[in-house]
């Protein structure tokens, strides 16, 4: 994921579980999940995709080049009026 000077990003890796490609495509289309079956209900990560694309955000899954989940969440830098941007 490039990350630009007009975002602000936070990193969060589980590093239990790995996602395979198709996990990750519906992870960030809001319909999948990263839990195993039967481990709750799986809507966390929806619930969190539609929280960060209210605010005009983006959350993008990877996998950890040690080993588990790499979430990104990204947000557009706000910039108070006035101000130059750093």
């Amino acid at each position: 994921m490039e990350r630009k000077r007009s975002e602000t990003a936070l990193r969060e890796s589980e590093g239990r579980y790995r996602l395979i490609f198709k996990q990750m495509q519906s992870i960030v289309e809001g319909i999948g999940t990263a839990k195993e079956a039967g481990k709750g209900l799986g809507l966390g990560l929806s619930i969190s995709l539609s929280i960060v694309k209210g605010f005009g955000g983006i959350i993008h899954a990877s996998n950890h080049k040690d080993g588990g989940a790499l979430f990104t969440v990204a947000f557009p830098r706000l910039v108070s009026p006035g101000r130059a941007e750093e």
